[in-house]
């Protein structure tokens, strides 16, 4: 292992302007697996009176030969621009000598090309982020694996981070001991299916899947599949995993169980309402979803709980939630700061 006083001499970390609060306990737990204090490097922001950008990096000339640890989330067009200023200036005009970035999210992480019609801005950000410097990506829970293919595409080490342990200790703390049995990981489409595999395999338990067809206006519906799909499915699922535990969600294999959604994201909410209402007929004895985003659209809140279909919510904090998008507790908040600095801590020493 490397001598983390070597590595940090040659480090330095920065911050962009979207969650701020979360990079703060970041650092803080970073600090704890280092045993060193890492405070961020400042970036001075400002907005000229036309409203164009003024950022400015008052240590410049420590910059130059080192690795930067550059956190933002990506969340908005806006978050998107400054990072690409942000690594570009690092890398091109201040020469650090590595730029590795750290996203809770990304923007357009949903224009994939799955769609041939639609224009493939995933792969366009990629581009853009690497050709302005970035060397390595960590991101929480990617929309699909098509993001490490195109940062291995354009030559960027990619990294996920995994909030699969945490929501494992979600499940532990609604789930008594003597019921563990009954508990059943439910994906309600095949983009899912990683994500469900993950938390299953720390639990030991079974994973329900499901599809659902994506329509005009990337409007969502559950469909019934044939049975040569899902024999196709499951065997594709298993083969491509490595895991013999999934079948397809069947009314009687749901009734009278324990069930955890795991969604990489809510915005509308009407997706996972129209998943917890048709799980809901099935007679589940208790019914949990768990969001590693929280994307929360206007109107979000009356779309997601109509006609409460949920035993709990949980969703972490890789997007913050002021006071507007708060529900009086409706909503378990898993904190991820510790699973963020762990992947970076193992950057750093890799």
């Amino acid at each position: 292992m490397k001598n983390i006083d070597e590595i940090l001499k040659k480090t330095m970390f920065y911050s962009g302007t979207g969650n701020p609060q979360l990079y703060a306990k970041v650092m803080r737990a970073l600090s704890e697996y280092t045993g060193r204090t890492i405070p961020f490097q400042h970036i001075s922001y400002g907005i000229h009176s036309d409203q164009e950008s003024n950022d400015k990096f008052p240590n410049y000339p420590l910059i130059e030969g080192k690795d930067i640890i550059y956190c933002q989330c990506m969340e908005t067009l806006d978050l998107l621009l400054e990072s690409i200023g942000h690594i570009w200036a690092l890398k091109k005009q201040y020469l650090a000598n590595s730029v590795k970035g750290v996203f809770t999210i990304v923007k357009y992480r949903r224009a994939d090309g799955k769609r041939p019609d639609e224009v493939n801005r995933l792969e366009m950000v990629i581009d853009l982020l690497t050709h302005c410097g970035l060397d390595e990506l960590m991101v929480v829970t990617p929309h699909s694996e098509k993001m490490a293919e195109y940062c291995h595409k354009y030559g960027a080490k990619f990294r996920e981070i995994d909030p699969s342990p945490l929501f494992r200790d979600f499940v532990k703390v609604y789930v008594p001991q003597e019921k563990s049995h009954l508990i059943r990981i439910y994906s309600p489409d095949a983009g899912s299916v990683p994500r469900a595999i993950k938390l299953a395999k720390l639990l030991g338990c079974p994973v329900l899947f499901n599809l659902k067809n994506r329509g005009p206006n990337h409007s969502v519906t559950m469909v019934a599949a044939e049975e040569a799909e899902i024999k196709a499915k499951t065997k594709e699922f298993q083969e491509k995993y490595n895991f013999s535990d999934i079948s397809y969600a069947y009314a009687d294999s749901i009734k009278g169980m324990i069930i955890f959604i795991v969604e990489d994201e809510v915005s509308t909410g009407e997706t996972a309402n129209t998943a917890g209402q048709l799980i809901r007929k099935c007679e589940p004895l208790y019914l949990s979803i768990l969001f590693s985003h929280g994307v929360l659209t206007p109107g979000w809140r009356e779309k997601l709980f109509y006609k409460e279909p949920f035993d709990k919510v949980g969703m972490t904090d890789s997007i913050f939630r002021d006071n507007k998008k708060r529900t009086g507790g409706k909503i378990h908040d898993v904190f991820i700061d510790s699973v963020i600095a762990e992947t970076i801590y193992h950057s750093l020493i890799s």
